[in-house]
């Protein structure tokens, strides 16, 4: 059995050609306002500034309630999740037409992104009329629906029980249409400008009047690399300042570096920058050699999270990134200071070919000492470190008339948490002359 109400047929309040862009407007009520009913509202993007992925409908002959996806995969609910649920994606869509048939309550709705472009009509044939709210019938062509409101009720007599949605509303605001641009600038490197290491740090900022004012990212491309078949991108966040900072790895010879800001989803700007910079080694220099010292008793591990692969081969990766990261640090803290010369940084010994590609050599040099000697308070670092290259002068190629460079890493390190230290450890530069003398 089913009473007869007056339905409300949506009017919609007049729009003013000088709203602002913040400026929130609302339809009335499709439905009928009911006793003792729960109101709701659903923003369609969520304080986490995640934008809404999905809505799920529950219904059968009645909307019985909502469910609402965020792309941070939160979750909002309204209603009751009664009869059969169907899911409409909003990905790269937007929905610009309601159609609601109702009377006492929400009988069936349907959500359009365009004139086309429909779902089904959920839920079941009752109600009065169909009416709908459309943006496109408006006169502003850029508004966009931010929400939906309304109510549900739980009611009971001695015929039926009715768990379902009874009121839907909208809200809708209008976009900014202002024309957006944007430009990238690289502000620590030129076109064709020559580096000697193949990992490098980038600067810039993005010029833009977008008004974005969040998190957001840019995209890095190397059409010259050799590693990747399908040219994976890197990407690298911008701050609210609109800067931002990365990492580029290069081939030798030119790359083609293609940056690209791309906000168009959020109604942002979308512009992209090429640049060739190109990577020449310089073997004119003479290298820096890494080496690994290990205990003489090592288990070749080291500290590192539960479930983390730990190896010796790990660890000369590990070693290795790192050898890329102080090149690209020192070479940009020496080009903020002066950057007349270009780029400069020391050179490592990049002679070890693994799958067709020269890497850093990592020189596992075993030493006397235990595990506990190298770990020990008063353990002499820098004594050990020369110890085990002088005992192993066949591993190096001796530059003529110059100092031996090299790094010791030692594998066998530990922080010890009840003495808050890390064992077998010393971060401090020095070094000796060509007679391996501490100077």
């Amino acid at each position: 059995m089913r009473c007869s109400y007056v339905l409300y047929l949506c009017s919609f309040i007049a729009i003013v050609n000088s709203a602002s862009a913040t400026q929130i407007l609302k339809s009335q009520n499709f439905g009928s306002v009911q006793a003792d009913q729960v109101p709701f509202t659903i923003d369609f993007t969520n304080t986490q500034n995640a934008k809404l992925k999905s809505i799920s409908v529950y219904h059968d002959i009645y909307i019985h309630g909502l469910e609402f996806t965020f792309t941070d995969n939160t979750v909002n609910s309204v209603g009751y999740k009664l009869g059969t649920k169907s899911t409409v994606s909003l990905i790269k869509k937007e929905i610009r037409i309601l159609r609601v048939k109702s009377g006492a309550w929400v009988d069936s709705i349907q959500f359009c992104f365009s004139a086309t472009d429909c779902t089904q009509h959920f839920g079941g044939t009752g109600g009065g009329e169909i009416v709908e709210f459309n943006l496109n019938n408006l006169t502003n062509q850029n508004y966009k629906i931010v929400a939906l409101s309304g109510a549900y009720i739980e009611k009971y007599t001695a015929y039926w029980t009715v768990n379902t949605l009874n009121i839907l509303s909208v809200s809708y605001q209008l976009i900014d249409s202002t024309q957006k641009h944007c430009t990238i600038s690289l502000t620590n490197m030129k076109d064709n400008e020559i580096f000697n290491h193949k990992t490098v740090i980038f600067n810039g900022e993005i010029i833009t009047n977008d008004g974005q004012n969040t998190i957001r990212n840019i995209h890095v491309n190397n059409a010259n690399s050799i590693n990747y078949a399908d040219k994976i991108d890197t990407q690298w966040p911008v701050n609210i300042f609109n800067q931002f900072k990365g990492l580029i790895k290069l081939e030798k010879g030119t790359n083609k570096i293609t940056i690209t800001y791309d906000e168009t989803s959020n109604q942002g700007a979308k512009c992209s920058l090429t640049i060739n910079l190109v990577y020449e080694e310089d073997s004119t220099v003479e290298p820096v050699h890494l080496v690994m010292v290990v205990a003489k008793d090592s288990k070749l591990v080291y500290d590192t999270e539960p479930g983390e692969v730990n190896n010796l081969e790990s660890a000369k990766w590990k070693y290795r990134t790192m050898a890329w990261l102080w090149q690209a640090f020192t070479d940009d803290q020496i080009y903020k200071r002066n950057n007349i010369s270009g780029h400069r940084c020391f050179r490592l010994d990049e002679s070890e070919l693994i799958n067709e590609e020269y890497y850093p050599k990592i020189h596992v040099l075993q030493t006397d000492m235990t595990t506990a000697q190298i770990q020990a308070k008063e353990s002499d670092l820098f004594g050990m470190c020369r110890e085990v290259v002088i005992n192993n002068p066949t591993k190096f190629i001796r530059p003529q008339n110059l100092p031996l460079q090299f790094t010791c890493l030692f594998l066998d390190s530990h922080y010890i948490p009840n003495e808050d230290r890390a064992a077998g450890h010393a971060a401090l530069g020095s070094g000796w002359n060509m007679d391996y003398n501490y100077v």
